[in-house]
């Protein structure tokens, strides 16, 4: 239980500093990369305003200003004008040597054949404008800014993954620490209830002799059984609650491959006869010849607690339905049980310790609120998964209780 407390702990850290990083360093480069894209429309609205030529300002940029006296020599840039046949009318790459005439008319060509008005073409962003001669196409050359772009995108990427990779190292190593008033309390806690576990049996044992001796003197009554009813009900208690106690401590059982078939119809016939005493239908859909590689011990001590649980709880005359059949690669065990009325609230706070909904499980029935947590601590321990669910049949109400192996 503590080593899995702290693995959630670990993930819950590391999944929260995660999402920090990737909003905070994922934000700054799409911030960039927007304002990277907003200037170079900018400046492919002032060429295309001017006919692919840089319009002439007089004058220092002031902050925070686009354009200024040094634009024309910062930017580079190439136009061609394409007739509306395809045949290039003009050709202007003197803003940008690297790049020839040939390779300018190619790449318009190359836009007017797709039809498309602007985007990016490698690190040129271009733009089509339409002109009383044709169709003059400008091509923005935002090498340098993408180079920048990309290498504070790797930059940033490499210290955030360098920065996960510390944090998650200093938690791996703190979290012990972090956690360790909790292991201590919860070390406490099971050896608490294992030690009052053991010092209960004695005078449980002691009351139940001593019954014995007063039913040997005087006969049995209602007070002498009323007494025993007790001390079976707090011997019950003691025993579900020292074993979950040793689940925690020891993490499961030995595993080995048996007949859960047989396991499962065995521990369900022995319910039959108490069934039947409050009237219940115990109808068992077993298919035959299934085995699980588990502990044939723990199954049969779930089959008990949630047949006990369905014996206690069912509607009076009801029905209670046992399923065990295979679903592919996995085993589906289910108990059913009828019920008076369909509960709101949700029916796997039942396998909470020690929790009972309402009046329907009370300790009038003989139960304490245990046994599910039990049952969901033996199905844990064998990776499997158990849910209930309220369902509403033609032949009345049910509680399902769904285990999956």
């Amino acid at each position: 239980m503590v080593r899995k407390l702290r693995r959630r702990f670990i993930l819950i850290a590391m999944c929260s500093l995660a999402a920090v990083l990737i909003l905070m360093i994922g934000g700054i480069n799409v911030f960039n990369y927007i304002n990277l894209d907003r200037e170079a429309d900018e400046t492919l609205d002032a060429l295309a305003d001017n006919g692919g030529w840089m319009p002439k300002f007089f004058g220092i940029r002031a902050p925070g200003q686009r354009f200024g006296i040094d634009s024309p020599f910062n930017d580079r840039w190439y136009t061609v004008l394409l007739a509306k046949d395809g045949s290039v009318l003009r050709i202007d790459v003197s803003r940008i040597p690297s790049v020839d005439s040939d390779t300018a008319a190619a790449s318009a060509a190359l836009m007017q054949k797709k039809g498309s008005t602007g985007g990016y073409s490698s690190d040129f962003k271009y733009r089509a404008v339409d002109t009383m001669e044709g169709t003059l196409y400008i091509f923005l050359d935002c090498g340098r800014e993408l180079d920048t772009f990309r290498a504070f995108l790797v930059a940033s990427a490499a210290a955030s993954v360098c920065g996960f990779a510390a944090v998650f190292v200093m938690v791996l190593f703190l979290s012990e620490v972090a956690l360790r008033p909790v292991t201590e309390s919860l070390e406490k806690q099971k050896r608490f209830i294992t030690d009052a576990g053991h010092e209960l049996k004695t005078p449980l044992s002691v009351i139940s002799a001593d019954t014995d001796l007063l039913e040997l003197e005087n006969g049995e009554s209602e007070w002498s059984q009323s007494i025993r009813n007790q001390v079976e009900r707090m011997r019950s208690l003691t025993d579900k609650l020292v074993f979950l106690s040793r689940m925690e401590e020891s993490g499961g059982f030995e595993m080995a491959p048996f007949a859960i078939s047989d396991a499962v119809a065995e521990s369900v016939e022995s319910f039959r006869a108490p069934a039947a005493s409050r009237g219940l239908t115990l109808d068992t859909q077993i298919e035959e010849g299934l085995t699980l590689d588990g502990s044939e011990y723990a199954i049969r001590q779930l089959t008990s607690l949630l047949m006990d649980n369905a014996r206690k709880y069912a509607s009076e005359g009801g029905r209670v339905l046992v399923t065990l059949k295979r679903n592919e690669r996995r085993i589906q065990f289910t108990v059913a049980n009828t019920v008076n009325d369909l509960s709101q609230e949700n029916p796997n706070r039942l396998f909470e310790r020690f929790y009972r909904p309402d009046a329907s499980r009370s300790t009038s029935t003989g139960g304490f609120g245990i046994g599910l947590s039990a049952a969901k601590a033996i199905v844990d321990a064998h990776k499997g998964r158990i849910g209930a669910r309220y369902e509403k049949r033609d032949d009345g109400n049910y509680i399902i209780f769904e285990i999956s192996l």
